[in-house]
């Protein structure tokens, strides 16, 4: 499994979670406190933090945590990837790893690949899009998700202020042997 921040204008290192599940426990030390934290205290007020509302997300130590730091947080509807820009960053970096000359052999090769490539996905394709993302919500989207978006846009209409996208991505053994075959049907 694999977790991913990114932002207009920037985004966190690829962070691999290895040995077991994400717990809450987890989720606060591997990925609160090392990447969400000091990226909020870098943005400032204008920080608003979304996430997939995953159970580790949502579970009081982590509540509590994120309160603290007085982070924002953007109510968002769970299962909602028509106007989630990191499902396509996901999908890209699928698409990037299976368009290698050689598919990864081992997990460790895979995230070798995996960080490669999210390093290379260029900051204005992410950019974009965010940016059409919350466009969507101007034209002709309704209802509580563009609600939720349009609440958080800034004052002179940029966009989102900085909205930080925290999702996982799932990459288990049986996926890392569907992706091989998928790479291996291309030639």
């Amino acid at each position: 499994m694999v977790w991913g921040g990114i932002s207009i204008g920037g985004r966190t290192d690829l962070h691999i979670i290895r040995n077991g599940i994400l717990t809450s426990r987890r989720y606060a030390d591997e990925i609160l406190q090392p990447y969400v934290i000091p990226y909020a205290v870098a943005i400032g007020d204008s920080f608003v933090f979304q996430d997939d509302n995953a159970r580790p997300h949502r579970a009081r130590l982590v509540e509590n945590m994120i309160e603290a730091e007085t982070i924002q947080r953007m109510e968002w509807p769970a299962c909602s990837p028509d106007l989630n820009p990191i499902e396509h960053v996901w999908d890209m970096l699928g698409r990037r790893i299976g368009a290698r000359p050689r598919p990864p052999a081992t997990v460790r090769d895979l995230e070798i690949a995996l960080l490669e490539e999210w390093n290379s996905i260029p900051q204005s394709l992410i950019d974009n899009l965010i940016a059409s993302k919350a466009n969507s919500c101007d034209e002709g989207y309704t209802g509580s998700r563009c609600e939720e978006k349009i609440k958080y846009k800034t004052s002179n209409s940029l966009l989102w202020p900085i909205i930080f996208l925290s999702f996982f991505i799932f990459l288990c053994i049986m996926q890392f042997g569907m992706l091989c075959l998928l790479c291996g049907k291309r030639k």
